[in-house]
């Protein structure tokens, strides 16, 4: 070590031989290359700082042996061209909301395009029960609708409250097919399309007693007494 003495160009720090500081095992504060691993003990953390100077875990090893990263004072960001998984023989792609659409599904579209295991009966409709009046144009939601109250706007003429009404639809709502089938087998059958309800019919069954004849001057019934 070579010492300054007197000389008040030189502090104690300078007074070190900086040509033999170079070639010891030590990185320096600003930086620097290290051909070795490195190594901190168990549960210590590499450290950032934050803006306003406080500090922040960056990673360590945790005592049950585990890597952690981050912080739980900050969002985590991990930056690369793809996010992948790696378990020591293959790797995978981690599935993100980049893939909404694609390998995944919003809850929405799910909602919109899927119907509930609950909610499926043999035929793949689902089942729904409404007892109080209501709107018969509201009821659009594909699925079979136990019907069971009278009257309700845009109702088919039927003589019986309780019925099953099939709702089918199609283009998300461009057309819209509804059949009602009275409890008492009266059949009617209606359509929504190019944005407007048609009026209802009466399917004719063998359960009819009276067949309703159409024509240009109206309607009349044909029956046996």
């Amino acid at each position: 070590v070579d010492i300054y003495v007197g000389d008040p160009n030189y502090d104690f720090e300078n007074s070190i031989n900086t040509a033999r500081l170079a070639t010891l095992d030590y990185l320096k504060l600003t930086g620097g290359t290290l051909s070795g691993a490195l190594k901190m003990a168990n549960n210590v953390l590499i450290e950032g700082y934050k803006p306003d100077g406080h500090g922040m875990g960056l990673v360590k090893v945790s005592t049950s042996g585990n890597a952690e990263f981050g912080d739980a004072s900050a969002n985590a960001f991990i930056k690369g061209k793809e996010f992948k998984h790696y378990d020591g023989t293959d790797s995978f792609t981690v599935l993100t909301t980049k893939h909404y659409g694609t390998a995944i599904y919003k809850k929405k579209d799910v909602d919109d395009n899927f119907v509930k295991k609950t909610e499926v009966d043999q035929l793949g409709f689902p089942y729904s029960k409404v007892e109080a009046a209501a709107d018969w144009n509201t009821f659009t939601t594909q699925g079979a609708i136990e019907i069971n109250f009278d009257g309700g706007a845009n109702n088919p003429p039927r003589s019986h409250k309780q019925g099953m009404l099939i709702v089918m639809n199609f283009g998300k709502g461009k057309m819209i097919d509804q059949t009602f089938h009275a409890f008492n087998g009266e059949t009617y059958h209606r359509m929504f399309m190019a944005d407007k309800w048609k009026s209802w019919g009466r399917v004719q069954t063998s359960l009819n007693s009276r067949l309703k004849l159409w024509s240009a001057n109206g309607g009349n019934e044909v029956y046996v007494e």
